[in-house]
Formats: structure tokens, C-alpha cells, sequence
């Protein structure tokens, strides 16, 4: 597996976290599965050599296209590669998908999408484009391109406005999950719980009692990977877990193992893209 990131140009930053070229040398009779956890973002995946199967932890296919919207995802899933594969990937910040192009995403939240069904001006001519190029800063520029002809679109027509205080929510909620009050959040944000929750659900797709959990976890998972003998009780304290069960419970619920077992093992594609 070859994997290549980009990083967005600065107008761009707000809303895209990173760009990815994916690629498999598989031979055309070999697959391999890729377990995927929870990343707290949400991609647009563009299949440009065979396209993937995905399955969630229930082994419920997921809806695979040529290009694909995945809403932002908590639950793992299982990602089967099988022969010569190559994909590019839109790695949206919490809150860029839905500024940027104004899509349903709490109807998205742990959904995949036919991106075409969602936008349907221009993603067919630049999944041909980048198939059509021949390398991979190419299909990088191309993509940002197009993205930057959305930036502009968007302002020029004023369709929308950024939430200065749900991105705030969010950036709070990244850097401090285990110390975090959703009530006092609230407050901070000169808000009603109710309609700070309502709103951030729209922004980002999930309740922020969701986010929150993914935001800890994720955390979590970037303790034990700089930890060459972790301590436990640590991690509970640190990151505002009830106790040990209440860590493995929700380790399971987004990795589908223990933390021992993740620890000991390779965990999948998410340890490169997002460790």
C-alpha cells in the first residue's frame, strides 16, 4: 500500500483537512481487508482503478461508487481491496463539508453516498480528469482546482456562513475532550443547551455528546500509540472515562476490539491516515 498526503492550500484549510492518494499493487486475484475506525471526519472518496467493498461491524455492505460521499463515521467498518486499486480522498475538517457544500450531513452521519445523487455539477468530468492524469501531483491540483471554483462560487453568492461558535465548540472539543462540560460549553457560547445542540448537529452531522465521545476516543487512540507500557489508570484519569470499563466499552464500540488487542495489533488504513 502506497499512501500520499497533501496538504490543502490556506483558503482551503478552514474546510479540508488533508487530500490522500491511495494505492494497492494487489494482483488481480488477491484481496485484502482493511479495518477502518472511527477518523471524526468526513470524505469524499473518488475510486479511480477498481473500486472497494466496505462493510460495517453489523457486515451491512456500504454503498460504493465511482465517487462516494462518506458522512462523518463513529462505527468501524472493513474495507476490501481487490486487485490494482487507486483512490483519492477528501478529508473535510468537522465543519467543512457542510460549509462548503451545504449537504444534508446529519441524514449522512454513518451513511455512504453516491456523490453524483448529492452534487451533481462537475464530480463526473473530475473523476475523469484525475483518472486521466498522470501523476499524482496532477490529480492533487486538479482536485483543488476544483474545490477552489466551489470556494468561490459559494462566496460570491453569499449561499452561506460559517458558525463562529460551533467551529469554537469544535476546536475545544478536539484539543480537551476528557475535561469537557456540554453545559458549560453551552453557556461559554452564549447559547441555550437546545439550541447549541441543535445546531451543531446541523454543522457537523452528529450531536456534539457524539462528537465528544469520538474526539476522547481518538485521543485515547494517540495515547497508546506513544506509550511504550501504557498505564491504564492514566488513560482513564486523562482522558474523563468512569473507569476501565467504561474505556473498553467505548474502545470496542468505535475499533470492534480492546484496547490490548488494538495495542498489540496493526489496527488498519486509519493508524496511517489519522495516528
Amino acid at each position: 500500500m502506497h499512501v500520499i498526503q497533501h496538504v490543502p492550500c490556506p483558503a482551503l484549510a478552514p474546510y479540508v483537512a488533508s487530500y490522500w492518494e491511495i494505492k494497492h499493487d494487489l494482483p488481480l486475484d488477491v484481496t485484502i481487508a482493511v479495518p477502518f475506525g472511527c477518523t471524526g471526519h468526513s470524505h469524499f472518496v473518488f475510486c479511480l482503478e477498481s473500486p472497494f467493498q466496505c462493510y460495517s461491524q453489523a457486515q451491512q455492505q456500504l454503498e460504493v461508487c465511482e465517487s462516494t460521499v462518506f458522512g462523518l463515521f463513529g462505527i468501524p467498518m472493513t474495507k476490501y481491496f481487490n486487485g490494482p486499486t487507486l483512490g483519492i480522498v477528501v478529508d473535510f475538517t468537522p465543519t467543512g463539508l457542510q460549509a462548503l457544500w451545504q449537504l444534508p450531513v446529519q441524514e449522512l452521519s454513518e451513511q455512504s453516498v453516491d456523490l453524483t445523487a448529492m452534487i451533481t455539477s462537475g464530480i463526473r468530468a473530475l473523476t475523469d480528469q484525475m483518472r486521466e492524469a498522470r501523476t499524482t501531483p496532477q490529480r492533487f491540483a486538479l482536485l483543488e482546482g476544483f474545490l477552489l471554483r466551489r470556494l468561490a462560487r459559494a462566496n460570491r453568492i453569499k449561499q452561506w456562513q460559517t458558525d463562529g461558535r460551533i467551529e469554537a465548540a469544535v476546536a475545544l472539543m478536539q484539543h480537551q475532550p476528557g475535561q469537557i462540560s456540554l453545559n458549560q460549553l453551552a453557556y461559554t457560547l452564549n447559547s441555550s443547551e437546545r439550541t447549541f445542540r441543535r445546531r451543531f448537529t446541523q454543522v457537523v452531522g452528529v450531536s456534539p455528546k457524539y462528537f465528544l465521545r469520538m474526539q476522547r476516543f481518538m485521543h485515547t487512540r494517540r495515547w497508546l500509540k506513544q506509550q511504550s507500557r501504557p498505564n491504564w489508570q492514566d488513560l482513564v484519569t486523562l482522558n474523563g472515562y468512569y473507569d476501565q470499563a467504561h474505556l473498553i466499552n467505548e474502545f470496542n464500540y468505535f475499533t470492534g476490539t480492546s484496547p490490548r488487542l488494538y495495542e498489540q495489533v496493526s489496527a488498519g488504513l486509519h493508524d496511517i491516515l489519522y495516528g
